[in-house]
């Protein structure tokens, strides 16, 4: 696996993605699709866009 895509994936596992795929599997599906296709760029874009959802969800909890 591209070492690029090895990190996103890392940097997922960090951020909870088991738990949220469990919560919500179609909203990974193209990071999914994207890690299978091997393309680390479009992986890159996807985790940034999740990574900052997340994080932003997770300020929101925090806050309540």
């Amino acid at each position: 696996m591209d070492k690029k895509i090895r990190d996103a994936v890392d940097e997922f596992g960090r951020l909870g993605i088991d738990e949220m795929k469990k919560r919500d599997p179609t909203r990974f599906e193209e990071f999914d699709d994207a890690i299978a296709a091997k393309d680390s760029e479009l992986v890159d874009r996807i985790a940034a866009k999740l990574a900052a959802e997340m994080r932003q969800g997770a300020t929101r909890d925090d806050e309540r």
